[in-house]
């Protein structure tokens, strides 16, 4: 991997288009073994109610939701830290054959989860390259791995969000 340094963010304000970003590069970089995990909303009667996380090897569960039933709260959802640990945090610690890993995303809702923090580490401190994308605002975890020497940050606009998937899988 050719960036500056071997960790690359997107950032952004929400609905900008990180995640979008963050599969097309997947889809676009199809010789790369990626493994991870990115999140979409779940809409029901025309609003949305929570957000789903889903891997790259296939399965998917609720990252966090109106309705469950959680002490961790982010706004008006609730964070299910299960589906969180159990799909996305496990899908993390299994090495086996991979290139890249991929968070979407270090945000308030992740970083209830030590299990989630941990992992994460594990794979900034590693010799895997890791493409995410990373909360514009925070502090603790957050502001850890922004403040990292070797992590590259990226601000997605709307003016750079569609030249941006290509630009990354040239420098993969």
């Amino acid at each position: 991997m050719s960036f500056n340094n071997k960790n690359l963010f997107l950032t952004g304000y929400p609905g900008v288009g990180k995640t979008t970003v963050i599969k097309e590069v997947v889809r676009l970089c199809d010789k790369i073994r990626f493994k991870g995990f990115y999140t979409s909303e779940i809409r029901e009667k025309g609003g949305r109610t929570g957000f789903k996380i889903n891997t790259f090897s296939g399965k998917s569960g609720v990252l966090s939701h109106k309705e469950i039933q959680s002490p961790y709260r982010v706004g008006k959802y609730r964070v299910s830290i299960e589906d969180l640990e159990n799909i996305g945090v496990k899908e993390l610690l299994h090495r086996g054959e991979v290139d890249v890993f991929v968070i979407d995303e270090i945000g308030k809702m992740e970083v209830f989860s030590e299990k989630f923090c941990k992992a994460v580490e594990d794979i900034l401190n590693s010799n895997y390259p890791l493409i995410g994308t990373l909360s514009k605002k925070g502090s603790g975890f957050i502001k850890e791995v922004r403040n990292r020497n070797d992590v590259e940050l990226i601000e997605v606009t709307t003016s750079n969000r569609n030249k941006l998937p290509a630009q990354i899988c040239r420098r993969i």
